[in-house]
């Protein structure tokens, strides 16, 4: 029974689609593995703890300043490619657009006001001038997301593979050259981390069509950005949620026990790259569906792939979490295995969820719904972590998580349930 269930999940067209970018995913997140493993050993805990807030808050700062074009340009570029290339072409200019005015009003509020942001969010004015960094680095962040939500809409999976991995490669390649220097240090990692989607922006553009000369039309503009309004929305409160645990933690625990949850967050970090990957597959397929038989028949197929990579992924992961970890990253990080343990368990969730946010998306259009989840999964997740982590530290950061993971999974689930449920019966009604 279970040689055929393996069979069956093998065979659907998600998994043959997805070799590529599957393929890609592991590379990349081998490659990522390697360099933050290094940082991590290298530096230590503490210096660990400011690499990792950094990288939080470049994160933070470009998902928030994103406003939601990314998706939006998605899923129309994907739409009107082979009906209307000029409206295609329109969605990736309004997003390049859109996307300097945010991040230049965004980083200016940022530079204006890190130091309070230093003294009243994190207590320790010394990390100003890194935030600061991280406000500007969030540019390359911005548009690296832009150059592969492009190449997802183009469903150029090779292209985008090779840009991530070979980006990762790369800042590796000179990451062992400064330890071979005895030059690396926490600034040094930093400036690495945040040098590198620079480059690999510009690299990437020689890949995408034109599209800066292509006038935008009036009402096309109206719709993108009606649509953009919500994601946006979403997008926002989705940036604040995905990165709230590092940020409260950075409040109650040290920046050694937060360079030891910097080190489990890296880790599970591979499973949301799976979603990533998974999501440049599902999402062109959905938006392409016309009737609810094709939308349907096909989350079906991925529902049961993302089960079972979940399955296999909490067994293994945990695993290693308390086998694997403990050696590899010796005595200086003790508290990671139980985090890390929790969060695998907290982002298998996430992966079965990604199929069900891709209908509702791509398919019924419905961004509100992402909207309300991601609010109520913040609430969730603000009052669990300031209660939790403030008693219990890291542990009870990692707990928060799995709760507000268990919102993303359950609200769309429902709404998708009744949804098909009324569509049935009002089919059937019309016969």
């Amino acid at each position: 029974m279970v040689k055929n269930w393996i069979s069956k999940l093998l065979k659907t067209s998600t998994v043959k689609q997805s070799t590529v970018t599957l393929v890609s995913v592991f590379l990349n997140g081998v490659t990522g593995f390697a360099f933050y493993y290094l940082i991590a050993r290298m530096i230590g805990a503490e210096a660990n703890g400011v690499f990792g807030l950094v990288g939080s808050l470049v994160a933070l700062v470009s998902s928030v300043a994103n406003l939601g074009v990314d998706t939006a340009a998605t899923r129309f570029y994907a739409k009107y490619v082979n009906s209307d290339n000029r409206k295609a072409l329109s969605a990736l200019k309004i997003a390049f657009v859109t996307k300097i005015l945010s991040w230049s009003t965004i980083a200016l509020i940022g530079l204006v006001f890190s130091n309070l942001i230093a003294e009243f969010v994190f207590s320790d004015l010394n990390l100003s001038v890194y935030i600061k960094i991280a406000f500007l680095a969030a540019l390359g962040s911005m548009y690296f997301s832009f150059v592969c939500a492009v190449l997802q809409a183009q469903q150029r999976f090779v292209h985008w593979g090779a840009i991530n991995v070979g980006g990762n490669v790369a800042r590796l390649i000179v990451t062992f050259l400064l330890i071979y220097l005895s030059i690396l240090s926490k600034d040094s990692s930093v400036a690495i981390l945040v040098a590198f989607p620079f480059i690999t922006v510009l690299i990437g553009f020689y890949f995408l069509p034109n599209f800066f000369k292509v006038k935008v039309g009036k009402n096309f503009f109206k719709k993108f950005i009606k649509f953009s309004i919500w994601v946006g929305a979403s997008g926002v409160f989705s940036a604040i949620v995905s990165r709230m645990d590092v940020l409260v933690a950075a409040r109650y625990v040290s920046l050694y026990e937060l360079g030891n949850y910097s080190v489990a967050t890296t880790l599970v970090a591979f499973v949301s790259q799976i979603v990533m990957a998974l999501g440049m597959v599902v999402a062109p397929k959905f938006a392409s569906f016309s009737t609810h038989v094709q939308a349907v028949a096909y989350l079906k197929k991925t529902m049961t792939a993302v089960f079972g990579l979940s399955i296999l992924g909490v067994v293994v992961g945990v695993i290693l979490a308390y086998y694997f970890v403990p050696f590899a990253y010796g005595s200086e990080y003790p508290l990671v295995s139980l985090p890390l343990s929790i969060l695998i368990v907290a982002y298998s969730l996430f992966l079965i969820s990604m199929p069900i946010h891709a209908m509702v998306v791509y398919y019924f259009g419905n961004t509100r719904l992402m909207f309300a989840t991601t609010i109520l999964q913040g609430l969730f997740l603000f009052v669990s972590l300031d209660l939790l982590t403030r008693y219990y530290g890291i542990f009870g950061t990692s707990v928060a998580v799995l709760i507000g993971m268990g919102v993303v999974l359950v609200v769309p689930s429902m709404w998708l349930i009744l949804k098909l449920k009324n569509e049935n019966k009002n089919q059937k009604s019309s016969k």
